[in-house]
């Protein structure tokens, strides 16, 4: 049994006040099972284990396939304010 952490990367491109992140995870048995059960805590767990501060995911499309390999627009704030994500 795996210690539920996610593998896969994460992309960014842009600069000033928002990028794109590019996710690109690997999508197994047990990482569709956890997407399918909580997709929002799941990308969140995600951003986070890659360095991201994240106070809010807004996913329009929760299939695990969309999820898996799909763009993120992240809009940065100063550190007292939310970190929001915003799926593309």
């Amino acid at each position: 049994m795996s210690d539920g952490r996610l593998q896969g990367s994460v992309e960014r491109t842009g600069e000033g006040d928002f990028e794109i992140v590019k996710l690109n995870i690997e999508l197994d048995d047990e990482t569709r099972q956890q997407i399918e059960a909580d997709p929002e805590k799941t990308v969140q767990r995600f951003l986070e284990s890659k360095g991201y501060e994240v106070n809010r995911i807004v996913l329009t499309d929760r299939s695990p396939e969309k999820i898996a390999s799909d763009s993120m627009f992240h809009i940065l704030r100063p550190p007292e304010q939310h970190s929001e994500f915003y799926q593309m």
